[in-house]
């Protein structure tokens, strides 16, 4: 007597059910950023994480001196121009736009995100970039969120 029993085959979870690790990485149009975009891609692709392009608006002074129809053209402008970083890269890759990143912004986005990284781009000392990066760091590390 022959017994025909079908043998299973070993389960494993569906690549689409796995959470995907995210990086976020903070973005703007200077050099250092897109170094750190790459950077979070060339990271991303081996280990089929996302990214998160963030931009931080800063719209203390701007809003003050626009009138609200340039606010909001500006506000698609800056988005259509991050969503263009977003489309040069090979990894999964979606765009936010904050108007700070104080504690309680960086918070929402871990809370939101669960990102295994927070990326910045290392910017040139002579440029006011070095002080939004330092800036940024210290709610990053006074969040204990990593950042690299």
């Amino acid at each position: 007597m022959t017994l025909n029993l079908a043998q299973s085959a070993p389960t494993t979870v569906p690549a689409s059910d796995k959470p995907a690790l995210t990086l976020i990485v903070l973005t703007d149009f200077f050099p250092a950023a897109h170094r750190a975009i790459q950077y979070a891609a060339e990271l991303a692709a081996p280990l089929g994480a996302r990214l998160l392009l963030l931009y931080v608006r800063d719209d203390s002074q701007l809003d003050s001196k626009l009138a609200p129809d340039d606010s909001k053209e500006r506000d698609q402008d800056l988005r259509a121009a991050v969503r263009a970083l977003a489309d040069e890269l090979y990894v999964p890759t979606t765009i936010e736009m904050v108007a700070d990143l104080q504690l309680s912004t960086a918070a929402d986005l871990a809370k939101r995100h669960a990102p295994a990284l927070f990326v910045l781009g290392r910017a040139d000392e002579s440029l006011n970039e070095a002080e939004v990066g330092v800036a940024v760091l210290e709610v990053l590390r006074g969040g204990l969120y990593p950042c690299w």
